[in-house]
């Protein structure tokens, strides 16, 4: 496992998180036990993984109790990265939230506080001050937003400083790299980047979108709606596939570890209902891509990748990130 040093902090992290979503056990990823939960975050930190990623919205606060849980006695061997998503995040709702998960975390602090998504009902001068404010006091010890794109960016920044911005970002949806991570990259924003086998698809598993849950669907480039997308798409996947072939390796560890080498990207959120899932995620992390392999998977995906345009939205065909 390798390891960085998100910018402008004393933070340093694995290259590969666990993102801990299913263990909401919600309607998105299924049902899931609380103990088999607890026992993937032993095997991921005893894999050298130290980042681990949830939100207070997961569940309803689920998924930051049974991380809470699993952290019993290990708590100092991980960094923390949780999120808020009021949808009114003024100074106070800001600092109360936070309190609200480190009591489901079972925490003094929290290493990483994400605002979940750039929310404009109230000025980001005043969720910053919040923010700042849990930062002077040692609750928090670096601060993260998500979905933010350029304009927010900007905007927020003005106000102090931010750290990490998670995004979605994968081989089929390389939105960020218009605009977004060239902007990270130069306000040493460390890239914290979700949905990397892009609902699966990046696993070759699906050979036509019919193939495909319903439930995996919500993303807005594989809705009827944007049906001239598709043939494209799985002529992307294809070729993603054979290049991974030409490796000996699978196409979920190529697609995972092409991430892991762009540039910006401070770590890669994976998710894991079990050990097995676990284990073929790590190891990506043991593959060593050359520029030629890098430019490779580029080129394979440009066509696709200039077809969906600017929109890093991946939820919303009618982009929320500014």
């Amino acid at each position: 496992m390798n390891y960085i040093k998100i910018k402008n902090t004393n933070i340093t992290v694995s290259k590969m998180a666990l993102g801990t979503w299913v263990f909401s056990n919600d309607t998105t990823w299924g049902s899931q036990e609380d103990e088999l939960s607890i026992k993937t975050t032993h095997a991921a930190i005893d894999a050298g993984i130290t980042l681990i990623d949830t939100a207070a919205v997961y569940g309803n606060g689920k998924s930051e109790e049974v991380l809470g849980k699993a952290l019993k006695g290990r708590r100092d061997k991980v960094v923390i990265a949780t999120k808020t998503a009021d949808a009114h995040p003024d100074k106070e709702t800001i600092i109360k939230a936070c309190e609200d998960s480190l009591k489901r975390l079972n925490t003094d602090y929290i290493d990483i506080y994400q605002i979940h998504w750039p929310r404009r009902t109230v000025p980001f001068c005043e969720t910053m001050e919040g923010l700042l404010k849990l930062y002077k006091d040692g609750k928090i010890r670096a601060i993260g937003v998500s979905n933010f794109g350029v304009q927010d960016l900007n905007e927020i920044t003005k106000y102090g400083p931010i750290h990490t911005n998670q995004m979605a970002y994968n081989l089929l949806f390389r939105a960020i790299d218009h605009d977004i991570r060239p902007l990270c990259i130069e306000k040493e924003i460390g890239i914290l980047c979700y949905s990397p086998l892009a609902q699966g698809l990046c696993t070759g598993k699906y050979r036509h979108i019919d193939q495909i849950p319903e439930r995996l669907r919500r993303v807005w480039y594989l809705s009827d709606e944007f049906s001239h997308l598709h043939s494209d798409l799985f002529k992307t996947i294809d070729c993603i596939e054979k290049i991974a072939e030409s490796m000996n390796v699978s196409m979920s560890a190529l697609s995972i570890a092409y991430d892991m080498h762009t540039e910006g990207i401070a770590s890669v959120l994976v998710g894991a209902r079990n050990f097995d899932q676990l284990n073929q995620n790590i190891s990506a992390a043991e593959l060593k891509l050359d520029d030629d392999i890098m430019n490779r998977l580029i080129e394979c995906t440009d066509n696709l990748f200039n077809m969906m345009g600017y929109n890093a939205d991946m939820w919303r065909a009618e982009s929320t990130i500014k």
